[in-house]
């Protein structure tokens, strides 16, 4: 099964790293070179598992061209306020923070400083692995959500369902939007990285435990129902993968995968009731990039109708469009942490 990339922060909360490690192979982030120092304590419990992939930013950025990067960042930048753009020290209130130098190009560093969307910090060392910039959170957040489109669009290309594969997952709506929405009228110039989509509420397919469940009994029910859970994922992959082809007839397709889905429904609840714990629902979409003749469709608000009913769950769809690197990162998850949908019992 594929890995959970988790983009902007190192750490991911700690309803994504459950989520994480019992629906994913592994859990991927984007780091600089000396990460482990950064990592949580869940963090680390999840890589001393041997479920961690860190992810140099460096390195991915550095197989795309210069040019091509900053277009994606200059495209980005339109869409933010000048205001928001200062590089100041965090300490003077205006919410700057420390960049990494080593964690990016050294080209693109250079930009970023000709540009004045960035600032050395004072104790500067050349050849340290803390040499740091001042920039503010938007750039950081335009520039690490770079990362992850084109580490995803890399992944994909030992194809969508490979182990090696990554799918981008956030819980903040800007990376969200720099990551893989459309912002700016130029992008519509580059048709081959734009693609009409499917929004679908998947929620409700994947609870997570409530409360007070420790890590380490995560990890164990990972490892005992092991089957359970990868039939569950592989029955959303096939509705995922069977959405972006059969786009125009959306509930033929859940028809097609229902009685897959719905018994993997179960199979998991029953894995579930064993833990004798408190479990819950929460809010996620994942945004699915599908054919031309989507064009027809026409464009709703978010969850703006209901698919279908799969193991007695609600599966909610809406339409967008979304950037996809190329064609190939064509999935893209939206996590609203926090918003409970319901209680599993």
């Amino acid at each position: 099964m594929p890995g959970m990339l988790y983009y902007p922060n190192i750490n991911p909360p700690r309803e994504l790293i459950y989520e994480g490690i019992l629906y994913w192979d592994t859990i991927a982030t984007i780091v600089p070179a000396d990460h482990q120092r950064l990592l949580g304590d869940q963090m680390r419990q999840v890589h001393e598992a041997g479920l961690y992939v860190p992810i140099n930013a460096n390195r991915v950025l550095s197989q795309s061209s210069l040019e091509d990067v900053l277009y994606d960042f200059v495209g980005l930048l339109r869409t933010i306020p000048a205001s928001e753009l200062l590089p100041e020290r965090a300490e003077s209130g205006r919410g700057g923070c420390r960049l990494n130098v080593v964690k990016f190009p050294a080209e693109l560093i250079l930009e970023l400083v000709e540009r004045g969307l960035a600032r050395l910090d004072e104790d500067f060392t050349p050849g340290s692995f803390s040499q740091t910039l001042w920039v503010p959170p938007a750039v950081e957040v335009c520039l690490l959500s770079i990362v992850a489109r084109r580490a995803a669009h890399f992944g994909a290309e030992v194809g969508c369902t490979s182990d090696h594969a990554l799918r981008p997952h956030t819980d903040q709506y800007r990376a969200h939007l720099a990551g893989h929405a459309i912002t700016v009228a130029s992008d519509l110039d580059r048709h081959e990285n734009i693609a009409p989509c499917w929004e679908v509420e998947i929620g409700r397919l994947l609870p997570i435990p409530a409360g007070e469940v420790v890590l380490a009994d995560v990890l164990r029910f990972r490892e005992r129902y092991d089957g359970e859970r990868r039939r569950l994922m592989q029955a959303i992959d096939r509705l995922i993968h069977e959405l972006r082809v059969q786009y125009d007839h959306p509930q033929d397709v859940l028809r097609v995968v229902e009685a897959e889905l719905t018994s993997s429904i179960i199979d998991l609840r029953a894995a579930i009731r064993s833990t004798k714990v408190g479990w819950v629902k929460r809010s996620a979409a994942i945004s699915i990039a599908v054919g031309s003749g989507y064009g027809a469709i026409t464009l709703g608000s978010p969850f703006s109708w209901l698919l279908g009913i799969a193991g007695g769950l609600a599966i909610n769809v809406a339409t967008n469009k979304i950037r996809t690197g190329g064609g190939r990162s064509a999935f893209s998850y939206l996590h609203r942490v926090g918003r409970e949908i319901s209680a599993l019992n």
